[in-house]
């Protein structure tokens, strides 16, 4: 992206950059955000952060571009309206923290590499670039994905600390996602099924959403119910008629439309739902 690698400009070395936010001498608030909008730079203090239109904000960087990047591309669909977008991953750890991301239901909107955070110096310039970005109402919060044995380096969490405290100049949060357990990552992977919109299942939710089930089994309930037929089985094979409701279910979590407190544990009949609706009064 020449706008991008223009406003930039040269380098300075990692471990150059490590030892002077080590020493104290490299001020975080003196940080600038680069947004790609519409492969234009767009360049403010961290102090006036502002985000910009977000069906013009691009990724920063493309995936696999850079030096040291691993070229391991997860493709993630936000749903938007009805509409599914695609977002450019580093990783399928990043894959699996965005759709968990997304199954919290106060957040409207996800962004992937979402902006740069820049550094300028005579030596040259100091570089962080965010993996994920996703906001809650009014208050944004950015995240880097990291394995538990990455984000325990030294030399990672300086950075992430630096980070931080530029960030909280702008009133932005900022956490790290680590490593899940094998049990998220299978029932996070279910649920990305069904992350398309489905106009039948939409249709089934809002049924749902009349009686407000309070665990898988009751969801399944309140749907057999309303259709008439099928007995109450454990979790659905994608596509099986007589559990319709258990899709319907899934589809509700994948989407925003309920949330569990506990995505450890696998998903069955007891597993307990918190709808949205409830939780934003």
């Amino acid at each position: 992206m020449p706008a991008i690698r223009a406003a930039v400009g040269s380098l300075m070395p990692r471990v150059d950059a490590e030892a002077l936010i080590a020493s104290g001498d490299l001020d975080p608030g003196r940080c600038q955000i680069v947004w790609n909008v519409r492969d234009r730079a767009v360049i403010h203090p961290v102090s006036q952060m502002q985000v910009p239109s977000l069906e013009a904000v691009k990724s920063v960087r493309r995936i696999g571009t850079y030096k040291g990047a691993q070229s391991r591309i997860a493709m993630y669909p936000v749903i938007r309206e009805g509409k599914a977008t695609m977002l450019e991953l580093e990783s399928q750890l990043e894959r699996f923290h965005a759709l968990k991301l997304s199954l919290d239901p106060r957040v409207s909107d996800l962004l992937a590499q979402p902006f740069l955070m820049l550094w300028r110096h005579p030596r040259g310039s100091v570089l962080h670039v965010p993996d994920l970005a996703a906001r809650r109402g009014q208050e944004w919060t950015v995240y880097a994905v990291k394995p538990d044995e990455r984000s325990s380096e030294e030399r990672v969490r300086l950075m992430f600390d630096f980070a931080a405290e530029a960030l909280r100049c702008a009133r932005v949060g900022f956490e790290v996602r680590g490593s899940l357990s094998k049990q998220q990552r299978v029932n996070l992977d279910r649920l990305a099924r069904y992350r398309v919109y489905d106009a039948g299942l939409e249709a089934l939710v809002e049924v749902a959403a009349l009686r407000r089930p309070r665990t898988m089994g009751g969801f399944y309930g309140v749907i057999r119910g309303h259709l008439g037929f099928g007995q109450t089985l454990d979790l659905p094979s994608v596509g099986c008629p007589s559990l319709v409701g258990l899709d319907a279910a899934l589809y509700a979590l994948a989407h925003g439309h309920v949330g569990t407190p506990d995505l450890d544990q696998p998903i069955r009949l007891a597993t307990p739902l918190l709808w949205a609706a409830d939780q934003e009064r």
